[in-house]
């Protein structure tokens, strides 16, 4: 049986986030049973979830919007679904859906949360044992700066810093959390040969894609976002420890002898992920 998944999203300013949408929607062992998007601009990011969704011919998928108190933010990709009106989000606020939704499945479901925390610590506020009530929840996020890992420097990471009490909140709260951090990440690449072959493929959410990176201002996509969906499909994507993380008031995450337990992502094998990531897309 699939297992039911929230996918929780800044979509729309690194290109990573629709790759793991994309991702998701071609994953059979996943059941996207609702999207909420969050940070900055919500409905505009919420218009990418929608057009792709559309494509997929997924549009019973109910995107929930977020605040957009976190501030401002670049949606680079905004211009792709500018008119788009086939589907609309649903009226819910995103913490309340959240809530609504667990409770209502409580031990069911897995969180996909691959942007800053904002909706999941607003859905704390409303409920605070709601993360007691999932099965599961997987973040991207953090970078811990293992030796062995892709960023051996620690620093405060993007989604953590971006609403540092949210993802303090989060951490504490989500006691079996398994993380996936930039020491992971930043080891999968999405290289041009694999990102032509996706592009030259006749259909419509691998065209979709392509659109999409003709709008972000960078080259090569780095797969933050994709292996947290991964990792909800299989864990032998990566090898993991048990270990204990604090969040600084800056947005670090480090380990340490204090802190909430977590499963920590510490190896990718970046290859078989990558090989997973374009076939699944192609299939």
């Amino acid at each position: 049986m699939a297992i039911p998944v929230i996918f929780d999203t800044d979509i729309g300013t690194d290109i990573d986030d629709a790759y793991a949408l994309a991702l998701l929607l071609q994953c059979p062992e996943l059941d996207l049973i609702g999207i909420t998007v969050g940070h900055g601009p919500t409905r505009r990011r919420s218009q990418i979830a929608l057009k792709l969704l559309h494509l997929a011919d997924r549009g019973q998928v109910p995107v929930a919007v977020g605040s957009e108190r976190a501030g401002a933010v670049d949606v680079n990709q905004a211009p792709w679904a500018d008119g788009f009106v086939d589907l609309a989000t649903i009226q819910q606020p995103a913490a309340e859906f959240l809530v609504e939704t667990i409770t209502s499945q409580s031990g069911e479901i897995t969180l996909i949360c691959v942007g800053p925390y904002t909706n999941l610590a607003d859905a704390l506020d409303l409920e605070p044992s709601l993360m007691d009530q999932v099965k599961r929840v997987i973040v991207m996020g953090g970078c811990l700066g293992l030796p062995d890992g892709a960023t051996p420097e620690r620093y405060p990471e993007y989604n953590a810093k971006s609403d540092v009490v949210a993802t303090q909140k989060l951490f504490s709260a989500a006691t079996g959390l398994t993380l996936v951090s930039l020491d992971v990440t930043r080891s999968v690449q999405l290289s041009e040969p694999n990102r032509r072959l996706l592009a030259d493929a006749d259909r419509p959410l691998p065209r979709a894609l392509a659109e999409l990176y003709e709008h972000w201002p960078a080259t090569t996509p780095t797969l933050h976002d994709p292996l947290a969906v991964g990792m909800a499909v299989s864990d032998h994507f990566c090898q993991t420890e048990t270990m204990t993380v604090t969040v600084d008031d800056d947005g670090s995450t480090r380990r340490s002898d204090e802190g909430t337990p977590m499963t920590v992502c510490t190896a990718v094998d970046s290859d078989a992920f990558v090989s997973f990531f374009v076939s699944r897309l192609l299939d």
